[in-house]
């Protein structure tokens, strides 16, 4: 049971200190003067945002904003010395003198002797790595910040591949995309990712809340990302491992007039000759302010990334024990051809409508569209087929009726659409500020198998075959043996053809507030309060149906009556897509058209059977919605006392979800009432079956197998699109927690955390799911009662900053997670009217979500970069980034076998980067190095059938050389070695399957103007 948590005696010491800074400040602010201005890049005419500004005697330092204006209030008249700083360039000092009543304007431009070398030196890293070093600098909590272009380069523009740079952070990836960000070793699914702030659809996700960076490709439009690891309490506290922030760029953060950046040139598929190796890339974005004023400013930007890429996989399956030898169970390998299109787009205006007054509006766009072709070739056995004399090395499978070989292949186009409107402002006074937002995220996923598309499989049995491992196990030799030939399409049995639409949408409105107000006193202080109020909605569908090829006499296989098989399914076969031999040297499979049946079914559909029941069944059990409304507001202040700070606060949340979905109903029955004929009603069904007798059950289920023949789109009906359920719950919670920083010396700064989350169910737990199997008196069903997981995290970090640009940082962390959500396959269904399934299932077993359990999670980050300025002649073009992340667990995970480190399916324990750069003149080399340890993949209970991934050590470089002020060349490679992604069993011998996709190379020219 989650007990409630208790604010720690400093929070309440935190906001004691406040209400005395509250009370001396209105005794403060008369006859006295202020200071503001802006901090700007003289070289680059940026505006630098998180400056550090001081004055001599005044308590504190205040921060730039990120426009570059800062405000120092209630200065006592007189003269003073301003100094400001920001990593990487001069400090800038003038002398000021305040007037009471009245307000100092100073603009400080910074530079660096970087910029007085030749003009033509690139020095976008260095900047990039300043702006990240300074805002998490600068922060009041933990957290790691990177700029868009601080490593180069990112694979297709995702943002996941810069990510996985940062310490604390690995990647999961689907095929060679990254696509799922874990933060500190939790599940990808419990942190959250926002843009500028505000939520955004992933409809990609499906009925998870896993944020699937594969829709995005904008890192053109983003002026970096920001990681918070330690939560505040203006913050979603929907973040158990963290939270992800995408700030994009915007007009006034440069003082030039107008800006043009762009990017064109290619990528290219190393291992192919396919007419489509090789596409054209695009990204551009342009910035312009209007005005003499400068109170209007207008960003655009695009970005057009095709690629082409062949996804080879090979894989085989052990007999599931420890002992050696073990033969092979399955051997399988897949061509898999994708071509994938991302667009994206955004339009940003800002209007300055007052001194004090901003507001903005904005619109960006995803668009992600892939063409699948997997096609896979499997060959499987059984022990009594299995020749003797097997090894570890060699199993031979003879001919017998249990060993097959099949083939399945997905023609498939996904698409994903994810649009974001943006509206908002802020009004700022001397120690007051406001600031709000409105965004609507609409999301849209279909995966189209139909047309000309489609999925078809096929199988042979009979066949024999040998695999070989003696030469090599990553592509181990294959050899049919005998029964009927595989590359003939008509000595196959069944083919089955499925095609259609799904749909899955997903879209979220939010809104918020905030207020600040600041106190310069003796301790400066602030105190800020707001609210949120969030709505997601996500609605599925599938339309997709399977058929059965039957030819025109509509038996399948071989007529009894006629001993005709008049299938012929070789005249199905592929002639287009051609590729022989695939990776590994295997002969490329005669493999049916997915077009070609599609064109057969048009041409003639009495040839193929529906398989009635079942599509309508899966149709109506896709229909299901969910509805989830978050409301929350928070109180956080901060105060000062001189190098030592605090920032604490409560938040509360109050969430309220509601599913709808069809559940499992009874076949009904036509009954004579009143002379009436008619079909029973449900409640008249339930209460039959709630009084039958075993017997009567025996009958009634034949019964129904016999209706689903007869009648499958009525039965389908019946049983699960005619009883739709509505589930509703709601809770709320408080989230406290507190964040302290010391500065030992203004280069050396400690911080301290301590921060509570949450981490909510699943869409797929909040709609309704019933279903019942009566032969095994089983029932798997949703949980509407089924509560959040919570955690409590603990950091202390230890950093210290090098000049000109640099630092180390060490940090150890905790989480204590509790209330995990787990599936429950043990409580049986008691007898009663009020038994939650109205009487139904007495004694049946019931498969469910509940919370229970428990876990924690510790580890220890190392992050280290510096640019070698200071070093003599050549050498002072060398820069270096390294980070290392150790992770440990332990805990039950709601399960009732304690885990560990080891046994918690895509926990990564140890992670590292290691990058090396090079910049002089007009040249700049990159080369960066990235690792993750061995890790589970799969758990089983059974030791023998555990899968691991045994971690990677990958390399990536690139290139860029400066023609001239306008023009760069830039050549980038990802995965040099081209490294295979590898899953091993429990024995390092066994692999489980190699994905080889090469080595990503993209070149092209850019610049700026």
């Amino acid at each position: 049971m989650n007990k409630p948590w208790h604010w720690p005696a400093a929070l309440r010491v935190l906001f004691a200190f406040l209400a005395l800074a509250t009370e001396s400040a209105l005794a403060a602010e008369a006859g006295l003067g202020s200071i503001r201005g802006r901090v700007s890049n003289a070289k680059t005419n940026e505006y630098l945002g998180d400056a550090a500004v001081s004055l001599d005697g005044a308590p504190a330092t205040v921060f730039s904003e990120r426009d570059g204006s800062f405000l120092i209030a209630s200065v006592a008249p007189g003269a003073h010395s301003l100094r400001v700083s920001y990593t990487g360039l001069d400090r800038f000092e003038t002398k000021v003198n305040v007037t009471a009543g009245q307000s100092v304007v100073v603009e400080a431009e910074l530079t660096t002797g970087v910029y007085k070398m030749d003009p033509f030196t690139i020095t976008a890293e260095r900047e990039g790595n300043a702006l990240a070093i300074t805002r998490q600098r600068a922060a009041d909590n933990v957290k790691n910040v990177v700029s868009a272009d601080a490593f180069g380069s990112a694979a297709e523009g995702n943002v996941a591949d810069l990510l996985q740079r940062l310490p604390g952070i690995t990647v999961s990836y689907t095929s060679a995309d990254p696509d799922q960000v874990s933060i500190r070793g939790v599940s990808p699914e419990l942190s959250t990712v926002t843009v500028d702030g505000m939520p955004v659809s992933n409809a990609v996700a499906g009925t998870a809340r896993t944020f699937r960076f594969t829709l995005t490709s904008n890192i053109s439009m983003l002026e970096s990302v920001e990681v918070t690891k330690a939560l505040t309490p203006e913050m979603d506290a929907a973040s158990v491992g963290g939270a992800i922030n995408m700030r994009s760029k915007t007009p006034f953060q440069s003082k030039v007039t107008q800006s043009f950046d762009y990017q064109l040139g290619g990528n290219i598929e190393t291992r192919s000759d396919s007419a489509h190796r090789m596409n054209p890339t695009m990204s551009a974005s342009y910035t312009r302010v209007f005005g003499d004023k400068r109170r209007v400013g207008l960003t655009l930007a695009a970005n057009y990334t095709p690629y082409y890429q062949i996804q080879d996989q090979v894989g085989y399956t052990f007999l599931a024990t420890l002992a050696v030898p073990a033969y092979v169970t399955r051997f399988f390998y897949v061509d898999g051809p994708k071509i994938t299109y991302r667009r994206s787009g955004s339009t940003r205006l800002d209007f300055e409508l007052a001194k004090n007054w901003t507001t903005y509006a904005s619109v960006s766009a995803n668009y992600y569209h892939a063409e699948l072709a997997n096609k896979v070739r499997d060959w499987t056995t059984v022990a009594a087929a299995v020749a003797p004399g097997y090894t570890e090395l060699v199993t031979e499978a003879l001919v017998n009726p249990s060993t097959a070989t099949s083939f399945s292949l997905n023609n498939a186009i996904v698409q994903a659409t994810s649009l974001l409107y943006l509206a908002g402002g802020r009004n700022k006074w001397e120690n007051l500020d406001l600031d709000y937002d409105f965004s609507f995220s609409p999301g849209h996923q279909v995966v189209d198998t139909s047309g000309n598309r489609g999925a078809v499989t096929g199988n042979l049995t009979g066949v024999g075959w040998r695999l070989d491992r003696g030469k090599s196990t990553q592509y181990p030799e294959m050899r049919y043996t005998g029964g009927p030939d595989p590359q003939d399409l008509n000595n196959y049995g069944t083919l089955r053809y499925n095609t259609g639409l799904s749909f899955t949408d997903d879209d979220v409105w939010s809104s918020k507030a905030n207020l600040r107000k600041t106190f310069a006193t003796r301790w400066p202080s602030e105190l800020k309060v707001g609210g949120v109020f969030k709505e997601q909605r996500r609605e599925f569908e599938n339309n997709a149906a399977n058929f059965i090829y039957v030819g025109a006499d509509g038996v399948a296989g071989r007529n009894p009556a006629t001993g005709v098989n008049d299938d012929q399914f070789a005249r199905f076969a592929e002639t287009q897509y051609v590729r022989n031999p695939t990776t590994g040297g295997y002969p490329s499979a005669v493999w049916p058209s997915a077009a070609k049946l599609a064109d057969r079914r048009l041409s003639a559909p009495n040839e193929f059977q529906a398989d009635t029941y079942n599509n309508r069944r899966t149709y109506y059990q896709s229909l299901r919605n969910a509805r989830e409304q978050i409301a929350a507001g928070y109180l956080q202040g901060k105060i000062a006392f001189g190098r030592l700070s605090f920032l604490g606060g409560v938040r509360l949340e109050s969430t309220d979800v509601r599913g709808v979905g069809p559940v499992q109903g009874p076949i009904l029955n036509t009954v004579v009432v009143n002379g009436q004929t008619r079909k029973e009603t449900v409640a008249e069904a339930l209460q039959r079956i709630r009084a039958e007798t075993t017997a009567q059950r025996t009958a009634r289920t034949a019964a129904e197998a016999a209706r689903r023949t007869a009648d499958p789109a009525g039965a389908a009906f019946e049983e699960f699109g005619s009883v739709i359920r509505t589930n509703n719950s709601n809770y709320k919670k408080y989230f406290p927690s507190l964040h302290a920083r010391y500065a030992f010396t203004p280069n050396l700064l400690a911080r301290a955390s301590w921060a509570t989350g949450i981490g909510r169910p699943n869409f797929t737990n909040i709609m309704p799911n019933e279903t019942a199997n009566y032969t095994n008196s089983t029932v798997s069903a949703s949980n509407p009662e089924l509560k959040p997981q919570y955690v409590k995290n603990s950091d202390v970090t230890l950093e210290y900053y090098f000049e000109p640009v640099g630092m180390l940082s060490v940090a150890v962390f905790r989480k204590d997670i509790s209330d995990f959500i787990y599936t429950d396959g043990a409580g049986l269904i008691p007898s009663g009217a009020d038994n939650g399934f109205n009487g139904l299932y007495d004694g049946f077993t019931l498969s469910t979500s509940k919370n229970g359990g428990a876990a924690r999670i510790q580890g220890a980050e190392f992050a280290y970069q510096q640019q070698f300025t200071f070093l003599p002649g050549y050498f002072k073009g060398l820069g270096m980034f390294a980070n290392y992340t150790k992770l440990n667990t332990s805990g039950d995970y709601g399960s009732n076998v304690p885990r560990n480190t080891s046994s918690v399916p895509g926990f990564v324990p140890r992670s590292a980067n290691l990058g090396v750069s090079y910049s002089h003149g007009r040249v700049l080399v990159r080369a960066k190095w990235l690792y993750k340890s061995l890790a589970l993949f799969s758990f089983s209970t059974n030791p023998a059938s555990l899968r691991y991934n045994p971690g990677i050590g990958r390399w990536d470089l690139s290139a860029r050389y400066r023609m001239t002020s306008h023009l760069d060349l830039y050549a980038d490679a990802i995965n040099i070695t081209a490294v295979p992604m590898v899953f091993q069993g429990p024995m390092p011998g066994r692999r489980d399957s190699i994905s080889d996709y090469g080595c990503k190379v993209s070149f092209g020219v850019s610049g700026r103007y």
